[in-house]
């Protein structure tokens, strides 16, 4: 008997997920969340990406470019890549990751900073329109840019691969070898301009050398790579650290094979260019060097088997270009640059006369002058030239960028902190949802009305670019309204001092000529100050739209703010129903157990949805104002109609609603509504019409723009 007893006060009991009511809660919460942080959850946080995000528009003066850090393990993972807008890092790849090095979490970040720095190098030097432009080319078995040496093998790729139509086979290729020689060349600029930042560049270049050192021709090749594959690994040794010719084993030096023979022969090439400023001038080099692989490109398409390391790697490529829209060297592009040749002639590049793909869209021709950096000028943030000067000087010290070990180990600090706060919030907005989910399911047994109804309880994120525009005027208004109260309130908690008593704290100067020895002074009785919580609700079916929900956003976040600025607790709920069934839904845009500020920004989320159900929202309202303990309690309702939805309509939600009106006034909390639109009359027939005086709430006629002044008043009058 006792059991059931317990299980039902249990049931009956407001659920507490650990919501967290002091802010030494918090702080000892986020302590101990701090102390147990693993790795993933520091760097997938928003902490670190905005620490990012500051080191990105510290490199490249761009505010525009964002960081996003991601987990994804697969045989080949990536590591970063960038569309020239947004940087991608993956927190599980290879280099950080490799169980033999047993990074540190600061070293770690070391890594990732030197990684994002390389593909701020990216966004500064890479012409990602001209970059798709050619790789369409290849797609189509052509190549745009002509060598700068026209050889009968280029001319012989160029007609094997439109006679074969190894354009597609060939693509994952070209941008791993395009690859290598934008990344060599992107990090000789980066080293020459950021000498101060370079390290954390250079650590992960010590990282990446480390591997290929160990990895020389004949090691590979016991290992069963390809030999297409074992030339990749030479042009990116070459291209990025210079030691492409260490890694050919003594052996096979002077011999005649031919990986060691076609690495000879393309190494100049490679050194060209991996210095070459004009980015034309160096995907042109990128061609020549495909060229010059022809032997080996065409025996791999013709004769490698399908199991084969590469062609497993390229359909992986291939897969992951196609559910991610990412090429292998991680820059994803959409827009196609019309590049000339150097003498001003604009080149057709998929030869129309000999294919059906349509031509690109035609554009002004460059002149001479501006042929060859035309592709700079539209891709923002190059900064290529031909001079000889080493770019951009060093951006002036930012404190986003830390120069010593201590700084960047202070800095890992701060991000942990708030990655911790993080969680912290991310914990008390589900402990928030789970509690009122809680509560309206139980109203959903007590009210059979609403019992068959599905129900979803959700925190919106905040609307930003609203709050941005709107809050400046609402502040405004509440500072008026909030300013003179809160000093009122202030006076009235201390008190005038009692002078001219018997006894008291201190002798009073004042009174000392006394002769009734009512000479002391002590402080008077403050004014009780009743304890108040409010919550308002908001109606966002469809018909709210326009003007309607405006103000109706505006009235919540001037009452919450308001009643935030006078430590009064206040929650803002909306409510709709999915149109065409009666799944009800509750947003919960700020509570009163929140201690986070940012319930505000939350509100400006508020919008004009679907159906409504204005019975079980007001119920669920009623339900959380129950459990207060404050002696006064407001409930403020803001709709413009009738309650519609599936099988709830104005006959059954009349009644429905007075029902809870009844519930509100046996809790003593004091209903307060009011009719946005032109349905004003409906409403007060809806809410008061058939009511007693002392249960009917409190009805407000008032202009729309005017409300948000009327909840204040309300609640001024009720402090007085």
């Amino acid at each position: 008997m006792r059991r059931k007893e317990r299980r039902r006060r249990r049931i009956e009991s407001p659920v507490k997920n650990k919501v967290l009511t002091s802010l030494k809660e918090v702080r000892a919460a986020v302590k101990d969340v701090k102390n147990s942080l693993t790795d993933e959850q520091v760097f997938l946080s928003i902490a670190f990406s905005n620490w990012m995000k500051m080191i990105v528009k510290t490199l490249t003066s761009r505010k525009d470019i964002g960081v996003k850090m991601f987990k994804q393990e697969s045989e080949h993972p990536s590591v970063a890549f960038t569309d020239g807008k947004l940087i991608s890092i993956n927190i599980a790849n290879d280099l950080v990751n490799n169980p033999t090095l047993e990074l540190s979490r600061l070293q770690k970040t070391h890594a990732f900073m030197g990684i994002l720095m390389h593909e701020c190098g990216h966004i500064l030097f890479t012409d990602f329109r001209l970059m798709r432009w050619e790789e369409d080319s290849i797609h189509r078995n052509n190549i745009f840019l002509t060598p700068p040496a026209v050889s009968a093998t280029s001319k012989t790729f160029t007609e094997w691969m439109q006679e074969n139509k190894a354009g597609r086979l060939i693509l994952p290729l070209y941008h791993i070898v395009d690859n290598c020689i934008e990344d060599g060349y992107i990090e000789r600029r980066l080293l020459g301009m950021y000498p101060v930042y370079a390290e954390k560049l250079e650590f992960v270049r010590k990282i990446h050398q480390r591997y290929q050192e160990t990895s020389t021709v004949l090691s590979q090749r016991e290992k069963g790579i390809e030999d297409i594959n074992i030339l990749v690994s030479l042009i990116l040794s070459e291209a990025k650290f210079g030691i492409g010719g260490q890694l050919i084993d003594k052996a096979l030096r002077k011999s005649e094979d031919r990986v060691v023979t076609c690495f000879h022969r393309i190494r100049p090439i490679i050194q060209k260019a991996v210095i070459q400023r004009n980015v034309t001038k160096r995907r042109q080099h990128v061609n020549e060097l495909i060229c010059e692989l022809y032997e080996l490109l065409k025996e791999f398409a013709d004769n490698a088997d399908d199991d084969s390391e590469m062609k497993k790697m390229i359909r992986d490529i291939t897969k992951s270009a196609e559910k991610e829209s990412e090429d292998r060297t991680g820059h994803t592009v959409t827009e196609k640059p019309l590049i000339g040749k150097e003498d001003g002639e604009i080149e057709d590049p998929f030869y129309p006369e000999k294919s059906e793909e349509p031509e690109p869209p035609k554009t002004e021709e460059p002149t001479p002058e501006d042929s060859e950096t035309s592709s700079d000028e539209e891709t923002k943030g190059s900064g290529e030239s031909d001079d000889e000067t080493e770019g951009p000087d060093e951006p002036e010290y930012d404190s986003s960028i830390p120069k010593t070990d201590e700084d960047e180990d202070r800095m890992l600090k701060d991000v942990e902190d708030a990655t911790a706060t993080e969680i912290i919030e991310k914990s008390q907005n589900d402990a928030i949802t789970k509690r009122w989910l809680h509560d309206a399911q139980q109203v959903k047994k007590e009210q059979s009305i609403h019992s068959r109804c599905p129900l979803d309880i959700d925190r919106p994120e905040p609307f930003l670019p609203c709050w941005e525009k709107e809050h400046s005027e609402c502040d405004l208004t509440i500072n008026r309204i909030v300013r003179p109260l809160k000093r009122e309130l202030r006076e009235r908690r201390l008190s005038d001092p009692l002078t001219g008593v018997y006894a008291g704290q201190r002798l009073s100067m004042h009174e000392i000529y006394r002769k009734d020895l009512k000479i002391m002074t002590r402080k008077g009785m403050p004014d009780e100050i009743p304890d108040m919580e409010c919550i308002v609700v908001i109606d966002e079916s469809g018909s709210m739209n326009g003007d309607r929900i405006d103000n109706a956003r505006k009235c919540a976040y001037i009452t919450y703010e308001s009643c935030r600025e006078l430590k009064i607790p206040c929650s803002v709920v909306g409510h709709d129903e999915t149109f065409g069934s009666c799944d009800m839904r509750l947003h919960i845009y700020a509570d009163s157990a929140n201690l986070d500020p940012s319930d505000g920004k939350r509100i400006f989320s508020i919008s004009a949805k679907e159906n409504n159900r204005d019975g079980f929202s007001l119920w669920a309202a009623i339900k959380r104002l129950s459990y207060s303990d404050a002696s006064m309690k407001f409930l403020f309702y803001i709709s413009d109609g009738q309650p519609l939805a599936n099988g709830y309509n104005g006959y059954n939600g009349k009644n429905d609603i007075q029902d809870a009106l009844r519930k509100a006034h046996s809790e003593n909390i004091k209903v307060v509504t009011a009719g946005l639109g032109s349905d004003s009359e409906a409403i007060r027939s809806l809410w008061v019409d058939g009511l007693p005086n002392k249960i009917a709430p409190l009805f407000l006629d008032v202009k729309t723009e005017l409300l948000p002044k009327t909840f204040v008043k309300i609640i001024k009058d009720a402090l007085k």
